[in-house]
């Protein structure tokens, strides 16, 4: 009985430390400074696929332009 308790007592101490609420991101220079374009670093390939850094690229740039940002890329040479 004891090994059971100290067995799911852990367990439920972690899942009660995992619904900590996180406390916002303060965007309010961000939005004073008024950017009107965005730098798009190429990402770090740590998978096995050759082409995700460029999927990766057109996956986060669209919603950027989309949202009015001059995207640019910042080309990694091969």
């Amino acid at each position: 009985m004891i090994k059971r308790i100290m067995l799911i007592l852990p367990l439920a101490l972690l899942l009660l430390a995992g619904c900590v609420k996180q406390e916002p991101y303060n965007y309010a220079a961000l939005e004073q400074s008024k950017p009107r374009s965005i730098l798009v670093l190429p990402p770090v390939n740590n998978t096995v696929e050759v082409d995700a850094p460029y999927i990766y690229l057109s996956t986060i740039s669209r919603p950027l332009a989309e949202k009015g940002y001059y995207v640019s890329h910042l080309q990694k040479p091969e």
